[in-house]
């Protein structure tokens, strides 16, 4: 069984004194480390930098834990908190323990350095791909983003009132990225359709939701183009925003990662699908 309380942990947030007054606090407390995360820690410098991000971990590795790569958990439904075990990777759950119990040897033993040295050399390649991939939708969204007046932006923005109009123009779009990801990645030879209910407990369903708002924000604020390594982070942030919405939250220092994420839990609670809400430090 696992804890109540499952907090989402970006790589900044790892090293934040709020994180281990939480995890301090309590047993019940836990934190869960998505894959892109560790490729962020492990990508450059890795004895260094994992060091200095994974002390935390470390002082409480009991209560860290892995998340399956989103790709081996894209048919899942999540419904319930008990349901969430099923993303947890205990191999990966153990091995990471298993290095923070080592990282802070000084001097750290040869085989500590190759297994970081091996997790730099997969993070680069994970990098790499996402490169690859990350161009294929985000001229078309942001084409699509335009479509939506200053008016309608605004009531986006508040969620004061917003009018059937702009939140069939929002539904629209989500259900057309979602279905792009969809056949793209997790069945590309689909044919019947994907019930809404369903869908909105689905990976696919919520990481179209957080692409949906952070674009809109992105055409309402009217940002220009950015670097590749700038949009990288982005891609990997809505990932995390997207993962946080079936746990207790995100914990961040990146304020568009929280207000994403926000945002979606919000979305999610009003449409009836599961969220698992708590205190967050």
């Amino acid at each position: 069984m696992l804890p109540s309380t499952l907090l989402l942990v970006d790589s900044n947030c790892l090293r934040s004194s709020e994180l281990r007054d939480f995890l301090k606090a309590s047993f019940e407390n836990a934190i869960v480390i998505d894959h892109l995360v560790l490729f962020e820690i492990f990508k450059k410098n890795p004895l260094v930098t994992s060091r200095a991000s994974l002390a935390i971990a470390a002082d409480f590795i009991d209560q860290t834990y892995v998340i399956k790569p989103t790709h081996r958990w894209l048919d899942e439904v999540i419904t319930s908190a008990r349901d969430l075990e099923r993303l947890i990777d205990s191999e990966a759950t153990k091995d990471l323990r298993e290095l923070c119990q080592g990282l802070f040897q000084d001097p750290p033993t040869d085989g500590i350095t190759s297994r970081v040295e091996a997790r730099q050399a997969e993070a680069v390649n994970y990098v790499d791909r996402l490169s690859e991939e990350m161009g294929e939708y985000e001229t078309a969204l942001l084409e699509r983003a335009k479509e939506f007046s200053a008016s309608q932006l605004a009531e986006i923005r508040t969620g004061n009132v917003v009018t059937d109009e702009t939140r069939e123009k929002i539904n629209a779009l989500l259900y057309e990225i979602t279905g792009h990801f969809v056949l793209s990645y997790q069945e590309p030879n689909r044919t019947k359709p994907l019930s809404i209910a369903t869908a909105r407990n689905m990976f696919a369903f919520r990481y179209a939701l957080c692409v949906v708002l952070f674009y809109i924000e992105w055409v309402q604020l009217g940002r220009g183009s950015k670097k590749l390594t700038k949009r990288l982070n982005d891609i990997v942030d809505l990932q995390i925003a997207a993962v946080s919405t079936f746990f207790s939250g995100v914990a961040s220092s990146d304020a568009r990662t929280r207000t994403v994420a926000k945002g979606a839990t919000h979305m999610l609670a009003k449409w009836g699908a599961f969220i698992r809400l708590t205190d967050k430090p």
